[in-house]
């Protein structure tokens, strides 16, 4: 088997764990037909599941930092219970965020650089 094709069949096959992974995991979730309670019995409201968008953009600067802005603000504009959390160490990324309020993080200790080269090399070989 050549490298592109196990490559493919690795990609596939994740792709099929996670597909189960999801329906097994939207099968223990509690029937909309059924009341939530809380631990003590009561009723609650049903607010629905939190969401966290975790994205590693690049500079906010020219075209491509146009579209990033337009994506992140159509994420929080989905749901007030969405959150996205930002993996930059660049100065834009952290201005950006300040106009925001809470449900925009910006995490500067996590570092890409090693990343980026393994993903293109993973790219190299499916194709």
């Amino acid at each position: 088997m050549k490298p592109s094709q196990m490559g493919l069949c690795s990609i596939w096959l994740s792709g099929l764990m996670l597909i189960a992974l999801s329906l097994y995991a939207t099968q223990k979730l509690p029937s909309i037909k059924q009341p939530l309670l809380s631990r003590r019995g009561h009723l609650r409201h049903p607010v629905g599941p939190r969401i966290t968008i975790f994205t590693a953009p690049g500079p906010f600067s020219g075209s491509a930092g146009d579209r990033q802005r337009v994506a992140i603000r159509s994420w929080l504009g989905l749901s007030p219970r969405i959150t996205v959390v930002m993996f930059s160490q660049d100065a834009s990324a952290v201005s950006f965020a300040s106009s925001f309020d809470s449900r925009l993080i910006v995490d500067a200790d996590v570092d890409f650089t090693l990343v980026i080269p393994a993903a293109r090399w993973l790219f190299l070989f499916a194709v």
